[in-house]
């Protein structure tokens, strides 16, 4: 991939990322939406994530990520 090429992709993941974040920021920005968010992070950040069980380990880190990845969609700030 040449450089042109390169920052041409760059920039579009950049516009797609920040079209998410709006997206996400519209909803979770809501006083529901706000409300939802605290909720998810109240029943899905935890603070010990490991777990013996692999299966439960998996799962706590998936929900952790999932509420990390909307909050910071929902943080994100166009430049």
């Amino acid at each position: 991939m040449t450089g042109d090429a390169r920052e041409k992709a760059l920039a579009n993941w950049k516009d797609k990322l920040f079209e998410k974040s709006k997206l996400y920021s519209g909803v979770f920005g809501t006083d529901a939406g706000s409300k939802v968010l605290q909720e998810l992070v109240d029943l899905y950040i935890k603070p010990e994530i490991f777990n013996s069980d692999p299966l439960k380990m998996a799962r706590n880190v998936g929900q952790h990520d999932l509420v990390k990845f909307i909050q910071e969609l929902v943080e994100l700030k166009d430049e």
